[in-house]
């Protein structure tokens, strides 16, 4: 199983998170397909989100290990970085691939052999053997992923749980029109019914977006602070926390709703009357023109007017104007995905014993 290939790697384990941008830099040009989820700014949010969790969870943990779980492990063939995972440590012998919920995978450097990934990918779960860790947990991994091939290669008998995810392809359509005119009858006529509720109440409905760098001015500040005031509402709503609970549930949802200021954020958001009524948010992959939303949410207030349905619509007209082949809406496989047109694609969660790894 380890070729001389993989006698030549050196696999460094346990190193801080504070590396991991770094590594990330060295090995970002060996390969075009690097989800948004994987970039620093993404890692480092969850990492800071999950470390406060943590924190507070050791006041009511009697003999729990101190110290920050997220580690990063990485294995080099000389000064070339051939693989990066940051992992989070579950107690003494459990570690779990870290990223966001939607899509996780280790970064490989794509631009090398097969074989030579392969011996980095393997160098990688034996280091995680030999650290003590009986297990790995791997969730969201890419069906068609270099990292699912290599598991399914090296576990040959692995059972993996599949989970379902909807984007809606937009270079099918040669326009707008086209687009709109794919969907069902029922779906156009909802849509119309949507415009012209407004329409006869006098409302004004705007749509708009913000790429990356446009995050960063007021306009773009002001929206997001009203997104987040809607998400955060809803999500403690949805949980139903009260006295403490509400406030601890606050501070986690507003702070997980910092992710559209990465670097590769992005937020589309329609208002009513320029009050937001429904926004998405989530990040601008460039490398495979797709916007990747994990997060979409309506103001309860113009629940009437179908302000998702209409969020949609005219985010896919905006991003087919600028090119963009996908509009990723991710995990879950919700009705109104495939009302608007979206095709599921798999992704797939294991729990993989390591221990024949050992020695």
């Amino acid at each position: 199983m380890k070729s001389a290939a993989y006698n030549q790697l050196t696999a460094h384990s346990s190193q801080p998170i504070c590396v991991f941008r770094s590594l990330y830099e060295k090995i970002k040009s060996s390969s075009s397909t690097f989800h948004s989820y994987q970039h620093p700014d993404v890692i480092e949010c969850e990492e800071r989100l999950y470390w406060r969790i943590y924190k507070f969870l050791l006041r009511f943990i009697a003999h729990s290990p101190r110290g920050n779980p997220v580690k990063v492990y990485s294995v080099q063939d000389g000064d070339d970085v051939l693989l990066v995972a940051p992992v989070r440590k579950f107690g003494r012998r459990k570690v779990k691939l870290f990223g966001d919920f939607n899509y996780v995978d280790v970064l490989l450097a794509e631009d090398k052999p097969a074989e030579t990934l392969r011996a980095a990918f393997l160098k990688f779960l034996c280091c995680l053997a030999d650290d003590g860790f009986d297990v790995l947990e791997w969730n969201c991994l890419d069906s068609a992923s270099l990292s699912r091939r290599f598991l399914g290669e090296i576990f040959s008998g692995q059972k993996f749980t599949v989970e379902r995810n909807v984007k809606i392809p937009l270079d099918i359509h040669e326009t707008f029109s086209a687009y709109t005119a794919s969907l069902s009858k029922s779906v156009r006529q909802n849509i119309r019914t949507a415009y012209n509720r407004l329409s006869r109440g006098g409302h004004v409905i705007k749509a708009g977006t913000f790429f990356r760098d446009e995050l960063r001015n007021d306009s773009a500040r002001k929206i997001l602070a009203a997104c987040d005031d809607i998400y955060v509402a809803r999500q403690v709503s949805r949980y139903g926390f009260t006295s403490l609970r509400t406030r601890i549930g606050k501070r986690f949802f507003r702070y997980s709703a910092q992710i559209p200021e990465a670097e590769e954020g992005f937020c589309a958001f329609i208002t009513v009357d320029d009050e937001v009524a429904a926004f998405m948010y989530g990040y601008d992959n460039r490398r495979i023109m797709s916007v990747e939303v994990p997060k979409l949410a309506i103001n309860d207030k113009f629940k009437f007017y179908s302000p998702g349905l209409l969020l949609v619509n005219e985010t896919v007209k905006i991003l087919m104007e600028k090119g963009y082949r996908y509009l990723d809406l991710t995990h879950g496989d919700e009705k109104y995905k495939f009302d608007m047109g979206g095709i599921e694609y798999p992704t797939e969660s294991a729990v993989i014993d390591l221990t024949p790894l050992r020695g």
